[in-house]
């Protein structure tokens, strides 16, 4: 499931259901990992950002704008009488706005490429991966693979 206009969660639960359903009709096994990507707006690495938005077409301008609002940000503690030195800000999506989940969405859209051998569902930062399979041994390796694909494009993406 990729992300497109007019999709909610409530089509990622629907989806989710609908794969539930269908193995229990086919009378399959059927595993489900829910993630939840802790403070995931703070990850998204500005660099990566701005080749996943000129390969996703920005250019000109626009393009121009996001490498302006990205450069040269920093960040400082005020806590009473104290004020800490100020440092470079290399990763995170402004929160509380329509901007950031959107820039998310596009920084991690990619992981739906990988070879799973479940299904991944996306919804901003909350994922769903289920997995289908004739037994529970089957089942298991194939969430295990699937898993080792997740934390490895994630790993991938901190380290680009």
């Amino acid at each position: 499931m990729v992300f497109r206009e007019s999709l909610n969660t409530e089509i990622a639960v629907i989806t989710l259901v609908n794969l539930i359903e269908n193995a229990i009709e086919n009378n399959l096994v059927a595993i489900g990992l829910f993630l939840d990507i802790r403070k995931a707006f703070d990850t998204v690495n500005h660099r990566i950002l701005l080749d996943v938005l000129q390969n996703t077409g920005f250019r000109g301008i626009v393009y121009d704008w996001f490498v302006s609002y990205f450069a040269s940000r920093k960040q400082f503690v005020f806590f009473e009488n104290f004020v800490s030195d100020e440092e470079d800000i290399y990763s995170g999506v402004p929160q509380g706005s329509n901007l950031g989940p959107l820039l998310f969405l596009l920084y991690i859209n990619n992981i739906n490429k990988l070879p799973f051998k479940g299904k991944i569902i996306l919804f901003a930062d909350d994922t769903a991966l289920i997995i289908t399979a004739k037994d529970f041994q089957e089942a298991r390796l194939n969430l295990e693979h699937d898993l080792h694909l997740i934390m490895n494009w994630m790993n991938l993406m901190k380290h680009y």
